[in-house]
């Protein structure tokens, strides 16, 4: 079970943060601790609830128990009342709620076996239930009977706002987050869980699931640091062991076999440096040569670029002149026309071959 009793001066309050039956409170050990605390008449009982229902026969005896102190009972609701846990919030003489929590209301239902006789008993069952949770919410709201049952029927989930103007509760109070709100399992057997609901139970989850995966890391970093802090070590020590013993063997063979490796390898290194200079310097002669041929080459294309264009111009200025020339001829027809008359034949136009031979031009060029 987890529920919290305290008495602070002349009050009794109680926090219920759990199922009702199962796991979680029963209505014997809360009536034996809270009777205990309760010391006259005068001392008022506040019950917080943060609970998702529960045991239907559990939640009932808890609100016949609230109902029945002659001392004064409020019940606060900042997160969640679903299913019975409601009823035993309306065992109180006023209902303050939340305007960011939840008040459900739903059918009662269970879990049952055996023949097709006894499963049509526990329907009855719960159809007697089901009457007996109508006539505890018909006695505290303003609704009718038939309105009650079509919201049980939906499972329907009231805010703070809705439950005040149903007449559930008495008092709305300022919102809370709704990040603390019930994350029992048993919530998750509901059909019409809201949105709001559902992102807190998620990020609950999540919180949890990080915590457990950073306990895990740093336990793994722990792990990985002390390993690394041996291995640093023994490196260390190996390293000190090979380099003592490479100092011992140049010690022994720095004039023997050592000084004619390193003779070797420096007559090596000197004949390789002077390919590489013989290889480079070829190379770069190459390069030049091949730069003043690309020169060459490009002064030849400006060169014949320039005769081109030259040839374009003549071409251009005989296909003028030509025109010219037809058209002096016909002038000259046509004057002829009119001084001698219709009779005489026109003179015949030379034929002229004024458009020159581009195959002759680049002949004349090559001369």
């Amino acid at each position: 079970m987890w529920y919290k009793a305290q008495k602070v001066n002349n009050q009794v309050e109680v926090d219920l943060f759990d199922e009702i039956g199962g796991w979680g409170i029963y209505a014997k050990e809360l009536k034996d601790e809270l009777s205990s605390m309760i010391g006259n008449p005068t001392e008022e009982v506040v019950v917080n609830i943060n609970s998702p229902g529960g045991s239907v026969f559990e939640g009932i005896e808890i609100y016949n128990y609230l109902k029945g102190l002659p001392n004064k009972v409020t019940v606060k609701i900042n997160s969640l009342a679903a299913s019975i846990a409601t009823v035993i919030a309306l065992g109180a003489d006023e209902l303050e709620i939340s305007e960011s929590a939840f008040f459900m209301i739903h059918n009662p239902w269970t879990m049952a076996g055996g023949e097709a006789e006894d499963l049509r008993k526990q329907a009855d069952v719960l159809d007697k239930i089901k009457e007996t949770i109508l006539s505890i919410y018909e006695k505290n709201s303003n609704l009718s009977r038939e309105r009650l049952t079509a919201l049980m029927d939906e499972e329907t989930w009231l805010t703070g706002s809705e439950a005040l103007e149903y007449g559930f509760a008495t008092r709305l109070t300022e919102g809370l987050s709704v990040a603390a709100l019930a994350t029992t399992d048993l919530v998750n057997n509901f059909k019409n869980i809201p949105n709001g609901l559902k992102m807190a139970e998620n990020l609950v989850e999540a919180v949890e699931e990080l915590a457990e995966n950073l306990e895990a890391t740093i336990e793994t970093t722990n792990e990985v640091e002390e390993t690394v802090e041996e291995t640093t070590e023994e490196v260390v020590e190996s390293t000190e062991e090979v380099t003592n013993e490479v100092e011992e063997v140049e010690e022994v063979q720095e004039e023997g076999i050592l000084a004619k490796v390193k003779a070797f390898l420096s007559n090596k290194l000197e004949n390789a440096s002077n390919e590489l200079n013989e290889r480079y310097l070829e190379v770069s002669n190459e390069l030049k040569a091949s730069k003043e041929a690309n020169e060459d080459l490009a002064s030849e294309n400006e060169e014949l670029k320039a005769t081109l264009e030259e040839t374009f111009e003549m071409l251009k200025k005989s296909q003028e002149l030509n025109e010219s020339f037809k058209n002096e001829v016909k002038d000259l027809n046509d004057k002829l026309k009119e001084e001698v008359g219709e009779d005489l034949n026109p003179v015949v136009e030379p034929e002229v071959k004024a458009k020159t031979d581009i195959k002759e031009v680049f002949r004349n060029l090559k001369k």
